[in-house]
């Protein structure tokens, strides 16, 4: 099942990353990036308040895509004049299209990380984990 979910996601992000474009796809990986590493820095500081794992995991994603949604919301009207320029055409979409992967894979990375942090206090997880090949890979921690 989450093979079957991190194919369709990938999936979906080649193809918006056509859609989109290269500028565009670039932009919102870097901003995943960033966004990421400031939630992790924010969550670290505020990890002492919190008590219970499952508020761990929301508190976490929810700084995360406010974050995102804020920096993406402020470039977007750049990264559209951008994607308009006609010299791009077609290697713009592919390039879109290579990056839309390359931003798939780092967030499959980080939830297949963060579902193994949190597969002891769930036996739903932790089965889950064991059933994907995705597990396999050296990548992911187990």
């Amino acid at each position: 099942m989450l093979d079957l979910l991190a194919l369709v996601y990938f999936l979906y992000q080649i193809l918006l990353g056509w859609r989109r474009g290269f500028v565009n796809m670039l932009l919102r990986f870097i901003i995943n990036v960033i966004s990421l590493i400031i939630s992790i820095y924010i969550f670290s500081q505020l990890l002492s308040l919190f008590f219970e794992n499952a508020i761990f995991i929301i508190v976490f994603w929810l700084i995360f895509w406010l974050l995102k949604s804020f920096i993406i919301y402020g470039i977007s009207k750049i990264t559209d004049i951008l994607h308009k320029i006609p010299v791009l055409s077609t290697v713009n979409r592919l390039l879109g299209s290579l990056t839309g992967a390359l931003l798939a894979f780092v967030f499959t990375i980080v939830m297949i990380n963060l579902l193994t942090i949190f597969s002891p206090f769930s036996i739903e997880i932790k089965t889950l984990l064991d059933q994907s090949l995705l597990t396999s890979f050296d990548l992911f921690s187990k």
